[in-house]
């Protein structure tokens, strides 16, 4: 199936190509957004260029496992066992801050009110707990 002009393309054609275009970015979730931009474009363009020859689903063919291809551009990016940045790993790091700060708010206030009753164990009226500033909201502990 010879094309001669990517003009010439079907709407099937071009979604096909978007579709392996979109479906290799997902599986290079761990690139620089630059790099991934760089390398979407460079296959939609050289997927275009060979559909306009054997067709798109031909091209698409030509590609091989879209994985495999991922691979290789990371290793190309990283090296083969170099570090890479993995937004898993960023997800985990941000509910462990995220629980440790919670466990920090609430030992605290738990030492703010045991200080209050400490010094004064018949205390009665509000006290206020300034918290600490950017990791933990002030409280108003009324002791009762």
């Amino acid at each position: 199936m010879n094309r001669t002009s990517d003009s010439e393309l079907t709407l099937a054609d071009r979604l096909r190509i978007e579709r392996a275009v979109w479906t290799l970015d997902s599986h290079l979730d761990n690139l620089p957004l630059r790099s991934k931009r760089a390398k979407r474009r460079e296959t939609r363009a050289n997927l275009h260029a060979a559909a306009a020859d054997v067709g798109a689903a031909e091209a698409i063919r030509g590609l091989g496992d879209l994985r495999s291809l991922a691979a290789g551009y990371l290793a190309a990016e990283y090296g083969e066992h170099g570090p890479r940045p993995s937004y898993t790993m960023g997800a985990v790091w941000l509910i462990m801050v995220h629980v440790i700060a919670g466990l920090l708010a609430v030992a605290g206030k738990a030492a703010f009110t045991a200080g209050v009753r400490a010094a004064e164990p018949r205390a009665t009226g509000d006290f206020h707990w300034p918290g600490v500033r950017y990791v933990i909201n002030e409280a108003t502990i009324t002791p009762r």
